[in-house]
């Protein structure tokens, strides 16, 4: 799995990262997600129809850095 950097807008579904915009860094699998913010190593794993919601949020994007 190879990993990018999303800035991302979650409403409720990471209750260990929090809600708000968040930067992460994504590993998408087969059938979940795993996340980790940039800032604090805090780690989620999430299905793949929450990945999807989150990536139609319009503000969700992502960033190189």
């Amino acid at each position: 799995m190879t990993s990018n950097t999303y800035q991302v807008y979650i409403t409720d579904q990471c209750p260990r990262i929090g809600c708000g915009v968040r930067l992460v860094e994504v590993k998408v699998g087969r059938k979940w997600v795993y996340l980790t913010t940039v800032t604090d190593k805090i780690k989620q794993r999430i299905s793949m129809k929450k990945w999807n919601q989150i990536l139609n949020y319009p503000q969700t994007k992502q960033v190189e850095l």
